[in-house]
């Protein structure tokens, strides 16, 4: 057994009676001061056991080992790593007054886009207001739903904890709901679904999904439900690593079979399928049951 005290002479005399009852063994450090000035040494007192023929302990052999040079480089150790983590410290207060900083930039960027694009939108309502043709009307409202889907991007952003994500079922559901009042089909029969759990995008992919959305979204309530028409919109959205599954139902009147919608005049569809290349994915049609598209793209 080893016995490692910090003490004074007197404490080692305390320890020489566990040597002859227990035959312990123990290393004591102490500090001398020089008679004559100068500086003064750190010790290690080592007593072990001494035992006779017969196992018993006679004596103790002692010896003395000066340790000062490895007690300076112990304490500059302790004073080397005491300044380190107040370095530390200091450095890390600095970066997180950094990133506070920038998150409040970044806050304050995403908002004064969102109040642009909204700008733009009142410009191109106020510049409806004063056109007859039908067809040009049309393609203003389209043209406010369009930006109003990249303003709202900006604007769960500059709601969001995290500055850098959206979160995409929260985004779709608002600017599905959103397009229901604007084409006034809120309470209509026509209902509207999303089955998206825990999925977060980065604004490089959030918008071009959310345009993608609001084309078929805006394409279904203009086109599916004419009428009087009930029925239902559903959007699921599935992850797995960097691809993102898509699909897109409504059980309108259809797309007809021999409308060929990749190749489509109208710009919503065609749209739809420049983004979809935009994200390197792929976009299938099922015209068995009302409208379904299967859309897979990878993340930015």
């Amino acid at each position: 057994m080893i016995d490692l005290i910090f003490g004074n002479i007197e404490e080692i005399t305390k320890k020489y009676p566990a040597i002859q009852k227990k035959g312990d063994k123990f290393i004591s450090e102490i500090y001398i001061q020089r008679l004559y000035g100068g500086k003064g040494a750190h010790l290690w007192f080592i007593a072990s056991p001494l035992y006779d023929t017969n196992g018993n302990v006679m004596g103790a052999i002692e010896s003395i080992r000066d340790v000062s040079d490895r007690k300076q480089a112990e304490e500059a150790l302790i004073k080397f790593n005491a300044e380190l983590e107040q370095r530390v410290k200091e450095r890390t207060e600095q970066i997180n007054a950094s990133l506070e900083e920038k998150v409040v930039l970044l806050r304050e960027i995403h908002h004064r886009v969102k109040n642009n694009l909204q700008i733009i939108i009142s410009l191109l309502k106020l510049q409806s207001r004063y056109m007859t043709d039908e067809y040009t009307i049309s393609a203003f409202r389209e043209c406010q739903n369009r930006v109003m889907a990249m303003s709202l991007v900006h604007e769960k952003l500059y709601q969001s904890d995290d500055i850098a994500k959206i979160d995409l079922g929260n985004y779709v559901r608002f600017l599905g709901n959103s397009l229901f009042q604007f084409f006034g089909r809120s309470g209509t029969g026509v209902t509207f679904t999303t089955d998206i759990q825990n999925i977060s995008l980065d604004i490089n992919t959030a918008i071009p999904v959310g345009l993608m959305i609001n084309e078929l979204v805006s394409n279904s309530l203009k086109h599916a439900f004419l009428e009087g028409r009930k029925g239902e919109i559903s959007i699921a959205i599935r992850q797995n690593d960097h691809l993102l599954t898509i699909v897109y139902k409504d059980n309108g009147v259809g797309i007809p079979q021999d409308f060929d919608w990749r190749n489509a005049k109208s710009l919503g569809l065609r749209l739809v399928g420049s983004l979809v290349e935009q994200l390197n994915g792929t976009i299938e049609l099922d015209r068995s049951s009302g409208t379904a598209f299967t859309i897979v793209v990878k993340e930015k």
